[in-house]
């Protein structure tokens, strides 16, 4: 909303998290010469909205790679500022505690969105939107994505993808126990 002046549904959105990683896959990441980060990416292109959430590998001098334990960082690009950077406690002890203080104020006075309804209500359209993936999977689980490297380790294969489209990895990550993955920023 505050980067595009539109509102979306949260499902709408593919979302993954780092339950599922094991310390053979962050070993494995670290091999790769990269850091993992949970990441939340949008862009505004050609009048289409794409937006997606999910551990990325970093490189470690990118400024992503340097936030720790409960900072957050949060960036955009514009056509004439260039890159512009904000960083600073995103939870726990008093962030936290000030949040929740702000949500109960909101909610009893009766403001039940972060974001004005005013804001048009838009559909994210990531059909168009492709990544490579880092895959960690069971031994014997079957994926559709093309290899660009593979390798098994101790019962875990590790499959980097050729570009494959965010919702698609989603959808099929999410159907197999114990498997993690992870976008790689180019």
């Amino acid at each position: 909303g505050v980067a595009f002046d539109a509102r979306v549904g949260e499902e709408q959105i593919p979302t993954a998290g780092i339950r599922n990683i094991a310390a053979e896959d962050i070993a494995f990441v670290q091999s790769l010469g990269r850091v993992c980060r949970l990441t939340a990416q949008a862009s505004f292109d050609a009048g289409a909205l794409r937006a997606a959430v999910e551990p990325s590998l970093v490189r470690p001098a990118s400024p992503e790679a340097g936030v720790a334990l409960n900072l957050n960082l949060a960036w955009y690009e514009g056509a004439l500022g260039g890159r512009r950077s904000f960083a600073g406690q995103g939870a726990g002890g008093l962030p936290t505690a000030s949040n929740v203080a702000l949500d109960l104020q909101d909610i009893l006075a009766g403001r039940r969105h972060m974001f004005s309804e005013a804001l048009a209500l838009a559909r994210v359209e990531n059909e168009a939107l492709y990544r490579r993936y880092l895959l960690c999977l069971p031994e014997e689980a079957d994926v559709p994505f093309a290899a660009e490297r593979e390798e098994t380790r101790g019962g875990r294969r590790y499959r980097i993808t050729r570009p494959a489209r965010v919702e698609h990895v989603h959808e099929v990550m999410k159907k197999i126990d114990g498997a993690f993955f992870a976008g790689i920023e180019e």
